[in-house]
């Protein structure tokens, strides 16, 4: 029997404790290298897309040339 095995055959002894125990050890793995945003950059996103939501928004497009224009040189 592999080593995942025997912890699939373990995990319904455990209590829903452990479980969550176990569950919140793999989502930490599994999220390690994941970028989270700051509350700051949380922030700027919110306000960005409730601007976009009242219609203050640019066409990609437009976004793309202001963009190109700015780093391209």
């Amino acid at each position: 029997m592999t080593s995942v095995e025997q912890i699939l055959k373990e995990l319904p002894k455990l209590t829903p404790e452990e479980r969550r125990e176990i569950f919140e050890q793999l989502a930490e793995l599994e999220t390690q290298y994941t970028y989270r945003p700051t509350p700051e950059e949380s922030a700027a996103i919110d306000e960005a897309i409730r601007s976009l939501d009242t219609g203050k928004g640019i066409p990609a497009a437009e976004m793309r040339r202001r963009f190109a224009a700015k780093w391209s040189r």
